[in-house]
């Protein structure tokens, strides 16, 4: 009786009953969409991978039986997960490794693999195998791959491949060239992901102690993630390492172009970040004859750097850049001098500040200065000093 009461009630919230011809009609077309997210977790306690699977991989029209298609999409990828960690634990760490780069489907079911083919066009396809991580507009099947190859990455980054590790670390101990053995070994660790990327990087930070310095400018120091190259300089600084002085160093074997290397610019930017942050501010002069041969990355950041450190002799560095053909870096010159500049300098702000061509449109068109307005900022504040 409770199930023919159900089937009824969900036959009136769907407008089909007309009479009774159409409730029979209407409960022998809906007897296979009364499936309750119940049915879905006994087939999860059960393992049932073939019937979660076709649940998941099921076209449904009817809203209510959606959401418990999707469910069962979420516990087959739950499924998917558990056996990857089963295989963990058990050493299986080949199949872990082999998840985690994509040589191996996790979504190992015929029916769900067929749903994938049908609905994902060439370009998400294409995306899915090169990187799992990225995906957008992609079938919810894909998404929870995604998630079981998450979960295999951050695994092998902890665990897996420990013998690949074992021979960074003695390579690392034995103070090898590191120039001769990065390469090598960070394409191993590349295909494994952010994680296990992050983990390398730090087991070859320990070159420091090996003072093979030009290898941890050139190789880890341009790493432009804050957790990796961004962290480096003070995590070295803490060890007891005087890091400015390594950088006035490097700059000085390098001074006819420093940071003129594949994304050297990079190093430039960490550095002159770490500058600032640790206050290194009392010989901020020093770097100011090498600012015009380095990149112009490194540059935006070297001025931010004299800004922060009111570094008063850098002026002319910003003063240069009032003409440039990019309105970012105007912009960037008027915020500089509104640290570092002074009165005399008022006359060139006023050129922008009053002429500026650029501007954005906000609201019901009206136009904003934005360039004009940090110039204008600027000699308020040069004015108020």
């Amino acid at each position: 009786m409770r199930v023919r009461t159900s089937i009824l009630r969900k036959a009136a919230v769907l407008g089909l009953i007309v009479g009774g011809t159409a409730v029979s009609a209407s409960c022998a077309s809906m007897g296979r969409y009364l499936d309750t997210r119940d049915n879905v977790d006994e087939e999860f306690k059960k393992q049932d991978e073939v019937a979660l699977a076709t649940r998941c991989a099921e076209d449904i029209d009817i809203k209510e039986m959606q959401q418990v298609a999707f469910y069962a999409c979420e516990k087959f990828a739950d499924l998917q997960a558990e056996k990857l960690r089963a295989a963990q634990s058990g050493g299986d760490f080949k199949t872990v490794a082999s998840i985690c780069s994509g040589e191996t489907d996790p979504l190992v079911h015929p029916v769900t693999k067929a749903k994938l083919q049908g609905d994902m066009t060439m370009q998400v396809r294409d995306s899915f195998r090169k990187d799992g991580f990225q995906i957008e507009h992609a079938p919810r099947e894909v998404k929870d791959a995604s998630r079981i190859r998450q979960i295999a990455c951050v695994m092998h980054a902890k665990n897996g491949d420990a013998d690949a590790f074992a021979a960074l670390a003695a390579d690392v101990k034995a103070c090898k060239d590191g120039n001769a053995f990065y390469d090598s070994h960070m394409a191993k660790f590349r295909k494994g992901g952010n994680e296990m990327t992050k983990r390398a990087f730090w087991v070859m930070a320990d070159m420091a102690k090996c003072n093979q310095w030009d290898f941890m400018f050139e190789k880890l120091g341009h790493w432009g993630s804050e957790e990796t190259g961004g962290a480096l300089w003070g995590k070295l600084a803490e060890q007891g390492h005087d890091v400015e002085k390594l950088i006035k160093d490097y700059i000085d074997r390098n001074k006819k172009a420093p940071f003129a290397f594949k994304y050297g610019q990079h190093l430039g930017q960490n550095i002159a970040y770490y500058l600032a942050s640790a206050k290194h501010f009392d010989k901020c002069e020093w770097y100011i004859p090498h600012y015009k041969k380095m990149p112009e990355e490194a540059q935006d950041a070297f001025l931010h750097y004299f800004a922060e450190s009111k570094c008063m002799k850098a002026a002319p560095l910003a003063l240069e850049r009032l003409a440039s053909n990019n309105a970012r870096t105007r912009r960037q010159a008027c915020a500089v001098l509104a640290h570092i500049g002074s009165k005399k300098d008022i006359p060139k702000l006023k050129v922008v500040a009053e002429n500026d061509p650029t501007y954005k449109i906000e609201g019901f068109d009206v136009r904003v200065f934005w360039v004009r307005d940090e110039c204008k900022a600027a000699i308020g504040k040069i004015q108020l000093r």
